[in-house]
């Protein structure tokens, strides 16, 4: 199951455009594959896994024209909390043995991350030399 939501907002000035970009996703996932397709009731190498995943990002820009330049500048965050549950099942096929493997992998994955960006751009209508 995967929703979203975006949004972008922009408010034009006379010397620029500020825009205010918003955005949050939400995944959540359960599957269960058999690697062997064994014969017996068991299967013989299954993984199953259930992840959870949320993203949050705004995004400041603003951006213009000046003269023969182009430009853009602004700053991105990034708030994402990630969960995966994993089970790793071996059936061994002539005693039926079973060895379970129970563990989260990454744990609670949540990095925070902050990014400003600026560049510059010559207008490709204005020739660079005269």
């Amino acid at each position: 199951k995967t929703g979203g939501l975006t949004s972008n907002l922009a408010y034009e000035m006379s010397w620029a455009t500020l825009n205010f970009i918003t955005g949050y996703r939400e995944i959540k996932q359960n599957f269960a594959l058999d690697f062997f397709n064994g014969t017996g009731a068991r299967g013989g190498y299954v993984i199953a896994n259930a992840i959870e995943n949320n993203q949050f990002t705004q995004e400041v820009k603003i951006s213009g024209e000046t003269g023969r330049f182009n430009w853009v500048a602004g700053a991105f965050y990034l708030d994402e909390e990630s969960q995966t549950d994993e089970i790793d099942y071996f059936g061994v096929l002539l005693a039926d043995l079973v060895v379970l493997f129970i563990h989260q992998v990454c744990g609670c994955l949540c990095p925070e991350r902050h990014l400003d960006f600026r560049q510059a751009d010559p207008d490709p209508r204005w020739p660079l030399y005269r």
